[in-house]
């Protein structure tokens, strides 16, 4: 079942892994799979360790497994759908911002003269301007670095299959250009298919 219906490995994984703590701890209690109810996904879950993250991803994965044993008559309801957890919200990010003395001094143990030092540097600069995730910035190609009338783009393939189109800088358009001239990349396709 989550081999086919999740994509991400890790997610699939995780939800593996919850769903077989879940069943494991049903089995010791004696429940039947189509005789679980609310009230059990809420104890389980009451009892599990570890923050609310982890309850909340183990709900989710609960939420999916017992649908799909819904839809195939195994259970007549879902008695993960009623069940709920503590609140969980994220203000902010887990990554820590890092200072300007601190890119100064990435960007100066990279060496400017190769290619390769080249392309770090516009690495490090990319994710510095765009704000963009590291994964995203890793996954450019060169047509993703196109001209739209009147301004030079960077088209970034996001999580979820989302995509998303930023302006580039002055700045970060001269590290672009220098090191696709170098590379002997400069001329290949530069406008983005539609």
């Amino acid at each position: 079942f989550f081999d086919g219906k999740v994509r991400n490995g890790h997610t699939r994984r995780s939800y593996m892994r919850s769903v077989r703590h879940f069943l494991l701890w049903c089995e010791g209690r004696g429940l039947e799979l189509s005789r679980i109810m609310a009230g059990d996904v809420g104890r389980y879950l009451s009892q599990l360790s570890g923050g609310p993250a982890k309850k909340k991803g183990t709900l989710a994965a609960l939420r999916r497994y017992f649908r799909l044993l819904v839809e195939r008559h195994i259970c007549l309801i879902n008695p993960a759908s009623e069940a709920e957890t503590v609140r969980y919200d994220v203000v902010e990010g887990k990554t820590p911002e890092i200072t300007d003395s601190q890119f100064r001094a990435i960007l100066a143990v990279i060496d400017p003269t190769t290619l390769v030092g080249l392309r770090d540097r516009l690495l490090v600069k990319t994710l510095a301007y765009t704000g963009a995730r590291v994964g995203a910035v890793a996954g450019l190609e060169r047509p993703h670095y196109y001209e739209a009338p009147g301004q030079w783009m960077l088209h970034f393939d996001e999580k979820r299959g989302k995509s998303r189109e930023i302006p580039v800088a002055h700045d970060l358009k001269v590290l672009f250009d220098e090191y696709l001239e170098k590379s002997g990349i400069q001329d290949e396709k530069r406008r983005r298919n539609s």
